[in-house]
């Protein structure tokens, strides 16, 4: 069943155009008519908002609105006044009376309603009804709240067990990586000794390339010289050849001029005188050939 809380509002002053809260009666005070003013005061701790000084205000509100006409605030025949007041407030009171005679009638009416046992029972058994779908509603969702918090406890359950593998896991990376960075200490000590080792071998393989390169030039130069001298060599045994072969030729032209020189000097003993000496010129130029050809 649906509880309805009511609550009444604070008053406020009613000093006119006032907005703070009308001051509450204090413990000790009589009961009686609550107080209808605030609790400002000015620099003399005097009440500024009383029933006097509302009544002030509200006619010198209301002279302001009537154009300056009307009653002014400090009345000289207060009594006179207030005896019209009186009869204005009294019509005012009548009809206000009248309202509320037919407002009562009508709140009379409303109690009777609220007091039919019929209409209180079927709200009751509304209420009872309405109470029950709560009710089961709210076993509903106890049993599905239990049901999450079963499976909440599971999960929790599960996430601890899953927290401590990864604990190990984790303690088994640490493990890992300290064996790691062992490995990856003595690797870099062993990189450096190597690198340190390649250094020394490029160097010497260097040295030792610069050596070859040197004893490859050195023999490149020998080679040339050998090749230049085997080329002089051909060249000198080529020359050579020519000149044995030009030598044999003069020599074979010799035997034949000897033969001939023998075949002439025959020839000559039975010539004249003449062809003697043209033979010995012959036999001279022939000579002279062999021996500028030599």
């Amino acid at each position: 069943m649906e509880l309805v809380s009511l609550s009444v509002a604070a008053p406020t002053c009613a000093y006119p155009g006032c907005t703070r809260l009308a001051a509450m009666p204090s413990t000790g005070a009589r009961r009686g008519a609550p107080r209808k003013y605030c609790d400002l005061v000015d620099e003399h701790d005097r009440r500024q908002h009383t029933a006097l000084s509302a009544f002030r205000e509200r006619e010198r509100l209301a002279r302001a609105a009537g154009g300056g006409r009307g009653r002014p605030v400090d009345d000289a025949r207060p009594v006179e006044s207030s005896i019209g007041r009186a009869g204005r407030l009294q019509a005012e009171i009548r009809a206000d009376v009248e309202q509320l005679a037919e407002r009562l009638a009508g709140f009379l009416a409303e109690l009777d309603r609220a007091a039919d046992i019929e209409a209180m029972e079927a709200q009751i058994e509304a209420a009872q009804a309405e109470a029950a779908r709560q009710v089961a509603e709210a076993r509903a969702e106890l049993a599905r709240e239990v049901e999450r918090r079963q499976a909440a406890e599971a999960e929790a359950a599960e996430a601890r067990a899953a927290a401590r593998e990864a604990v190990e896991r984790v303690s088994e990376a640490e493990e890992a990586m300290c064996a790691a960075q062992e490995d990856t200490r003595e690797a870099r000590e062993q990189l450096a000794r190597g690198l340190a080792d390649a250094g020394r071998q490029v160097r010497e393989a260097a040295e030792e390339v610069e050596q070859l390169r040197e004893r490859a030039a050195a023999a490149a130069r020998a080679e040339a010289e050998a090749r230049a001298q085997l080329k002089a060599e051909r060249k000198a045994a080529g020359e050579q050849r020519a000149r044995a072969e030009r030598a044999e030729a003069r020599a074979e032209e010799e035997r034949a001029e000897r033969q001939r020189l023998a075949l002439a000097r025959e020839s000559a003993r039975h010539r004249p005188g003449r062809r003697v000496r043209r033979g010995e010129r012959l036999a001279r130029t022939a000579a002279r050939e062999i021996v500028s050809g030599t």
